[in-house]
């Protein structure tokens, strides 16, 4: 019974020995094979080495290993099953199989590992671009997971995030994963280039691993690519964010973006930054921006970057500018297309503002349209109308700033724009607060049809963001595909309508939902973009459940509030407005006056410090005219870590009675 036991316990180390053989990493990769295979292909290994590169094709489950010595023969890939969070120069020792995948041999399956911070520098091979240009034998083979090392290459071709270098033996082809310079340009000279060779379906490739590893010969000027300026096509009301990359292999001292509104006249200069602070991301991305101030509607703003080095050499963007340029339109604010509708009347033009209120209606016929809402800077709204169901459109979604190309026209009364597709549609951002409200009197008549008022005869603006409060006297239901509610705060009644098709037929107000009908007799507040009915105002609701609350119990912009004497003040007769607001400490305010056009009339605060403040209007506009009787809109917005917050409150200039 003792010898079987012993029969049995040599044979099961002799199965373990034969699955965990000790081998060096040159054992498992040296070969004779024409085909590259490695002798231990599909075996189970135990070998172990330094660590020569991590994260390789930024998966960090990827690293490569060496013998100590380095050299042709002595390195290979590791395809982990887990982040060993490993360092360059750490020694691993691992069981794992050995295993061939599109010509590149590695180890993977691993058993056992172990690792050791030891910090050892493995040397290059330095080879030439013969070896890996050379298909007919071995010579690249034995570079396959290699730390290697050319010199004195010349840049032969550039393609796509790959490039291709010869030192007159042969090429390379060298990958750009692993470094931040700017692609090189054809004919750039480098002193040397480092990296891991890798084997791909493609060829055998060179793997710099950083910054340190491709250093160019002779001092080239900063490289300018990927320049671009969000929104595409900014609004009046908007200014522009120029961003582009920008690198150099030593110092990028100064970048700056000139502009021009128009044909005649300078280029001015706006310093760009790589802080952060600029809508040019991350700091020290290499992404460089500059902010361009608003312009006319219609212009065109003409620029290019400019940049130097630490020495002096400078390069721009486009090469030949000025006489070449980057340029964009400036679009119509919805304001502009309401005063002026006639300059607008069909014409394909692009809308930017955030999108308050979605439907997806099923027509008389059964086919399905999507019908929604978007406001910008001006404080008016817009109507989007387009076949085909709001999925067809995933980027107009509720509480997205989104840029759209379409025709604007006239439909069924109404100014809309049509005529666009998904691919007309670009989102800028996502989870945008709803613009702040014009908090309507349910009896103002005058006000409410300004809102919606255009100057084409009979048709109707509609969209802009609006509030009423006051108590619900009467619901009625199945009116026509919706709900109507008709809401008073004692200076007479309006209809808000709720479509059956935003599914909506409860609110939640206090913590407890309601059923629409039960809302009769409740003092609410109702949020919701303005419509229209036989010419009358009405106001959109559904939108969200979260339109409808018990006055007081929003939340409000943090630190945000905004107080008017709810009274019409006489300018003529040396009357002035108090003003009072506070805003975030750390951000930065602006005060503006705008008529019910949307037009700008007066700026009374421009990027002052937040905090709580009083300010007094005289009444007058930029240009110390006193302005006309009527109703005006103060627009308070706050600027605070690139978020801004805003609250609007209608005012009346009025007369000595």
């Amino acid at each position: 019974m003792l010898k079987v036991w012993l029969f049995f316990l040599t044979l099961t180390i002799s199965v373990v020995c034969a699955l965990a053989q000790d081998v060096s990493i040159y054992d498992i990769q040296f070969t004779t094979n024409p085909s590259g295979t490695s002798p231990d292909s599909g075996l189970t290994v135990s070998t172990g080495g330094f660590v020569t590169g991590i994260n390789y094709s930024s998966n960090s489950l990827y690293y490569f290993l060496s013998d100590r010595a380095g050299g042709r023969w002595h390195g290979i890939l590791v395809r982990d099953n887990q982040d060993r969070h490993l360092a360059i120069g750490d020694s691993v020792h691992l069981s794992a199989q050995v295993f061939e995948s599109s010509g590149q041999t590695r180890l993977q399956n691993i058993v056992t590992w172990d690792s050791v911070h030891a910090g050892v520098a493995v040397p290059t091979a330095v080879i030439t671009c013969a070896i890996l240009s050379d298909s007919t034998t071995l010579s690249r083979e034995s570079t396959e997971g290699v730390l290697v090392e050319l010199q004195n290459v010349t840049v032969a071709s550039v393609n796509g995030s790959d490039f291709t270098v010869t030192d007159g033996s042969g090429t390379a082809v060298i990958t750009s994963y692993g470094w931040t310079h700017a692609m090189p340009i054809t004919g750039d000279s480098i002193l040397y280039v480092r990296g891991l060779v890798s084997s791909t379906p493609n060829g055998f490739r060179i793997n710099p691993r950083n910054d340190f590893d491709l250093i160019y010969t002779s001092n080239r000027p900063p490289v300018i690519s990927q320049v671009r300026n969000m929104p595409a096509a900014p609004s009046s009301l908007e200014s522009d964010t120029v961003t582009a990359r920008i690198t150099d292999e030593t110092v990028v001292a100064d970048a700056r973006v000139y502009y021009l509104f128009g044909t005649t006249g300078d280029y001015l200069p706006l310093s760009m930054f790589d802080d952060g602070m600029h809508g040019d991301g991350a700091m020290g991305d290499n992404v460089w921006g500059a902010i361009i101030p608003q312009g006319t509607p219609r212009s065109t703003c003409h620029y290019y970057i400019w940049a130097t080095d630490d020495s002096g050499r400078f390069s721009t963007s486009p090469p030949s500018a000025p006489q070449t340029t980057y340029s964009f339109v400036v679009s119509p604010t919805m304001a502009d297309i309401y005063n002026h509708y006639a300059d607008f009347d069909n014409a394909t033009i692009t809308m930017n503002g955030v999108v308050n209120f979605v439907e997806d209606v099923t027509t008389s016929s059964g086919s399905r349209r999507i019908s929604a809402y978007m406001q910008d800077e001006s404080g008016r709204g817009f109507y989007l109308s387009q076949s085909g169901a709001a999925s067809t459109y995933p980027g107009i979604v509720r509480g997205n700033r989104i840029s759209v190309r379409g025709v604007v026209q006239i439909y069924a009364g109404a100014v809309q724009m049509g005529g666009f597709t998904a691919a007309d549609i670009t989102v800028m951002a996502s989870g945008v607060p709803m613009p702040a409200p014009i908090e309507l009197k349910t009896g103002d008549r005058h006000t409410q049809r300004e809102i919606i008022r255009t100057s084409a005869a009979g048709a109707y603006g509609t969209g802009t963001w609006c509030k009423l409060t006051g108590t619900v006297y009467r619901v009625d239901e199945n009116v026509g595909g919706g709900t109507n509610i008709a809401i008073d705060d004692g200076t007479g009644s309006t209809t808000v309508r709720v479509w059956d098709s935003m599914n909506i037929d409860s609110v939640q107000l206090d913590g407890a939902w309601h059923p629409l009908h039960d809302l009769a007799g409740k003092f609410v507040s109702i949020y919701g973009p303005s419509s229209s009915y036989n010419g009358d105002f009405q106001l959109l609701g559904g939108g969200d459940v979260s339109d409808f609350e018990t006055p007081g119990s929003g939340t409000p912009a943090q630190g945000l509030s905004l107080d008017i004497p709810n009274r019409p003040f006489a300018p003529e007769i040396g009357q002035t407005l108090k003003i009072s607001y506070n805003a975030p400490a750390l951000g930065q305010v602006r005060v503006r006056i705008f008529d019910l056009r949307g037009r700008l009339v007066r700026t009374l605060v421009d990027k002052l410090s937040g905090g709580p403040n009083v300010i007094q209007w005289d009444g007058r506009n930029e240009l110390n005219e006193l302005l006309p009787i009527g109703t005006y809109i103060v627009h308070l917005e706050s600027v605070q870590s690139g978020n801004s917050k805003t609250k609007v409150k209608p005012i009346v200039v009025g007369t000595k009675l």
